[in-house]
């Protein structure tokens, strides 16, 4: 997938109950958990981590509440030129933000366009799956506060990235023997964006454009 540099995901980190505003961190399987936004980049390390949001609350405002979102949005940041990151339906389509393409009896180019997007946005199931292999903690964090949770998870995050860099590239067998990938991830595979930005469709039909000729 072109001008890709990076994948944003959310994924549910479990936590036990806490004593304040305990509601709010109750998501839609019913655990009281952290919503955890990640961006990955090449070879499974991650490039950006906010997780400070309780498990009820939607990926899109975690999003739209990260140092990620007002880089790229408001301030206009681009790693390169026409750079993007990809995320999944539940996510705005904008010129820095692509989703798949939405809807039935897609043009052939739109159909290629989503495959690839699927094939490539799988990268950053796999990273969260191989961060939650390396430290099972993540699996439940036991301790006192929902704040001291989501410094566990950036410590491990940080961890997660200086063993990739010291030991290399992940090897894509260990990846296929232990079937590694994030189970479900905390917005939903099904839901739908909500909004479409003008600038985001024109980028999102620039990159689909791309798949036409294939």
């Amino acid at each position: 997938m072109p001008s890709v540099c990076g994948l944003v995901d959310g994924t549910l980190v479990p936590i036990i109950a806490p004593r304040v505003n305990e509601e709010q961190f109750v998501d839609r399987k019913g655990q009281h958990s952290l919503n955890v936004m990640l961006v990955s980049g090449p070879q499974h390390q991650f490039l950006a981590c906010n997780a400070s949001w309780p498990g009820s609350v939607n990926d899109v405002r975690v999003l739209r509440n990260s140092s990620v979102y007002d880089a790229f949005e408001n301030a206009g940041f681009r790693p390169f030129h026409d750079a993007v990151l990809l995320g999944d339906s539940i996510y705005p389509c904008l010129e820095w933000l692509v989703p798949p393409v939405h809807g039935d009896n897609l043009p052939v180019a739109s159909r290629r366009f989503n495959r690839a997007h699927r094939v490539t946005r799988s990268s950053v199931e796999r990273s969260i799956g191989l961060l939650k292999l390396r430290f099972p903690c993540l699996r439940m964090l036991r301790v006192a506060t929902p704040e001291l949770a989501g410094e566990i998870v950036k410590t491990c995050v940080t961890l997660h990235n200086l063993c990739i860099s010291i030991e290399g590239e992940v090897d894509d067998n260990i990846v296929q023997k232990y079937n590694i990938t994030e189970e479900e991830d905390a917005g939903g595979h099904h839901a739908v964006a909500a909004h479409v930005a003008p600038h985001g469709a024109r980028r999102r039909d620039r990159l689909v454009a791309g798949f036409a000729a294939q």
